[in-house]
């Protein structure tokens, strides 16, 4: 007579997809930010699979953007022709 055996099969690790890029630290007139974007574990490995990549967040710069500085002075006279 036999007996069956059962292995558990190994699970991966997986990650979600990377999240949209997060400004919040960016400021208007290219002043120095960093833009930040993450993943999150959605399965932890088990039984020999795969483990999970160390890389949970992404940094990089704001892009810059120029800012414009406008001087008002009075008005000038209209000249009707």
């Amino acid at each position: 007579m036999s007996k069956p055996c059962y292995i558990d099969c190994p699970v991966d690790c997986v990650l979600s997809e990377w999240s949209a890029w997060n400004t919040s630290s960016c400021s208007p007139c290219g002043q120095p930010g960093v833009m930040t974007r993450t993943r999150y574990i959605m399965q932890k490995p088990s039984d020999a699979g795969q483990p999970c990549s160390p890389d949970l967040e992404q940094k990089k710069p704001c892009p810059f953007e120029a800012c414009y500085n406008w001087k008002h002075s009075d008005w000038s006279p209209c000249d009707l022709e």
